[in-house]
């Protein structure tokens, strides 16, 4: 039995206790993102894992997975590009701790708040999404005519 996913997180506080994450998160819900895309109507696969290494540093990874549809700049016409992200965030407190985040890790600064996880997924998204959306060569369903190549 799967529980709801929460709107606000702990990083810190999940890494301490060892926790899983594991559901659908809906695009639509992540504004920037939407705005972007031809439609908003698909969701993000997420697992996140919240954990301690063997120097007791706090990590979060897992996996994150979606289909995207974005405009084609070769061809105006909808491409769907399938992201599939394995985030290597190490959750610290403030700056002063990122000396302490393994060098494989993005630091993800929390200042003690909650965060969260529909914009901490949605950044990673946003990081992850090609600056130039377009289908594969040759597979353009309208190709430009060959005078504009």
């Amino acid at each position: 039995m799967s529980h709801p996913l929460p709107n606000k997180i702990d990083p810190l506080r999940l890494a301490d206790q060892g926790v899983r994450l594991e559901g659908i998160l809906p695009i639509a819900q992540m504004k920037r993102l939407s705005e972007l895309l031809v439609r908003d109507d698909g969701q993000v696969q997420i697992s996140l894992e919240f954990l301690k290494d063997d120097m007791a540093q706090r990590l979060l990874t897992g996996s994150i997975e979606a289909e995207l549809y974005f405009v084609c700049q070769r061809c105006s016409e909808p491409v769907k590009i399938t992201l599939k992200i394995q985030p290597m965030l190490c959750p610290l407190l403030s700056e002063r701790q990122l000396p302490q985040c393994p060098k494989a890790y993005e630091p993800l600064i929390t200042e003690g708040e909650a965060l969260s996880l529909i914009e901490l997924v949605e950044d990673e998204l946003l990081l992850n999404m090609p600056m130039i959306p377009k289908h594969p060569e040759n597979k353009c369903p309208k190709p430009l005519p060959d005078f504009l190549h």
